[in-house]
């Protein structure tokens, strides 16, 4: 289960799903407010959306390793952790998360992102990627960026709240190159579970995803192909 960047949707995993061995299915969380959800007002707290996707994975057991790539990494560890207080009957067996600082190193050490049109211009210029590309176009910008704006308005209204640690194995991924989070930062991920931990660097930027696209998939399809779904690895279930 893939959860998309700010301002992303969920065909950005198509790519990725195309690369992982077929007997891994890929879903991919649509956020409202854009492609097929586009009438539906934009979700102001991350929360909501982590409630949402944990209240849907009760219902369809999996299962899953979710992976939350930058602003989806925030909202993916937030699924996780609802998940395993709930007690339901979604299982996870993993939690990838990429590009973003680990959810504790937020509280109250962040200045929030300038929401105005030159400052999430210039910085998706800084960051790269898909994002950048779509400036070129002035209709395709005027769509695009009142959803990145809407997204980074609930990053920046999100507060981590301490609690339990998760019991889910943590893997995070982090670009060499990026300008964003350095790959020192990411390793504070591994206080936030006593699951088995892991980092990897991958070549890239903030958008390593599709700029390393093979080398991901690699990881991936080793890391999920190894992966014991039996009820040893079930670590984020509740018995």
């Amino acid at each position: 289960m893939c959860f998309p960047h700010a301002g992303g949707a969920a065909s950005a995993y198509f790519k990725l799903a195309q690369q992982l061995p077929p007997q891994i299915h890929v879903l991919s969380v649509q956020y409202p407010g854009r492609e097929d959800r586009w009438a539906e007002p934009r979700a102001a707290r991350l929360s909501s959306l982590a409630e949402a996707v944990a209240e849907e994975l009760d219902r369809q057991p999996g299962p899953y390793a979710l992976f939350g790539h930058s602003m989806g990494a925030v909202v993916a560890y937030e699924t996780a952790r609802r998940i395993e207080a709930g007690g339901g009957g979604a299982r996870l067996a993993e939690l990838f998360v990429s590009a973003h600082l680990p959810p504790s190193d937020l509280h109250g050490a962040r200045t929030a992102v300038p929401l105005g049109e030159p400052e999430l211009r210039q910085r998706l210029s800084l960051l790269g990627g898909t994002g950048h590309a779509v400036l070129s176009d002035p209709d395709i910008a005027e769509l695009y960026l009142p959803i990145l704006k809407a997204d980074y308005a609930a990053l920046n209204a999100y507060t981590w709240v301490p609690g339990d640690r998760l019991r889910t194995p943590l893997t995070v991924l982090a670009g060499a190159a990026d300008p964003l989070v350095r790959p020192a930062q990411t390793y504070g991920w591994r206080d936030l579970t006593d699951g088995p931990f892991d980092q990897h660097v991958v070549p890239g930027g903030h958008f390593f995803l599709h700029e390393a696209l093979p080398a991901v998939a690699r990881l991936l399809s080793a890391r999920l192909t190894a992966l014991s779904f039996g009820t040893d690895r079930q670590t984020g279930v509740r018995s």
